[in-house]
């Protein structure tokens, strides 16, 4: 009996060792289910003195030098550099012209407020000295030395509210160079030096789009302005104008009267 029962035991446990083998090889054939296949790894063991390829790959991609750029591609990272430089320096003057533009437009609207106020004052007295010369008229008696006194004294009031409003007009002021130059500026602290007035060419039959005059019609309000040309991009001043200062400060006075 006891016998009996060592052989049913080992049977269990070869049926054991074929199915765990058949489940390992998944779905290899079962004549390829031998014992060197179950001594077989399943995966590739590396030894000790062959070096890792991953790490390998890695370390020679870290250490490998970066390629420098072709003759062509230093030439388009310039052109973005110059074109980016360029674009700074445009947007650098339209933030300057912005905050001119928005100092001119207070100082226009504390002038129409200033008009505003005059006007009323003179609205107000005007509408006084009215109901005074209705009643001298209905009493049919001659002006009075105070109704002409306040109307001499109205009377210079709007002079003078006209003369103030006259001297914020603008005024055309022909301006001209001479020279050879493709592009000419008239640049000023009229407006802080910010835009300028670009001078026209005059027509010449060469047609090398050079020209020997330039000329423009500028529209400013009355004062006294430094002023420098910008011919070329290269600061000009002239003789023909007044100046003041010496060397690089040295800039030309615009009077508008």
């Amino acid at each position: 009996m006891m016998m009996k029962r060592m052989d049913y035991n080992s049977t269990s446990t070869c049926v054991s060792v074929s199915t765990t083998t058949r489940a390992t090889s998944g779905d290899a054939s079962p004549s390829s289910s031998s014992s060197s296949d179950l001594d077989r790894p399943a995966f590739p063991v590396r030894s000790e003195g062959e070096p890792s390829s991953s790490n390998g790959d890695s370390s020679s991609s870290s250490s490998s030098p970066l390629t420098p750029p072709t003759a062509s591609q230093r030439r388009v990272i310039d052109q973005m550099i110059t074109l980016r430089t360029r674009l700074n320096e445009r947007v650098h003057k339209a933030n300057a012209y912005s905050k001119f533009l928005e100092k001119q437009l207070a100082k226009r609207d504390e002038e129409l407020n200033e008009a505003r106020r005059a006007l009323s004052r003179a609205a107000l007295e005007s509408e006084t000295l009215r109901v005074a010369a209705s009643d001298l008229r209905r009493q049919n008696l001659p002006p009075t030395d105070a109704l002409v006194a306040r109307l001499d004294r109205m009377s210079r009031a709007c002079r003078r509210d006209a003369d103030l409003a006259d001297a914020g007009c603008s005024r055309e002021v022909p301006v001209t160079w001479r020279g050879n130059a493709s592009d000419v500026r008239l640049m000023g602290d009229f407006d802080d030096w910010t835009r300028g007035f670009h001078l026209s060419p005059e027509w010449n039959d060469r047609g090398d789009g050079v020209g020997d005059v330039f000329s423009c019609v500028c529209v400013l309000p009355p004062g006294t302005y430094q002023v420098k040309f910008l011919v070329d991009d290269q600061w000009r001043t002239t003789d023909d104008w007044p100046t003041v200062g010496e060397g690089f400060e040295r800039n030309m006075v615009l009077r508008v009267d």
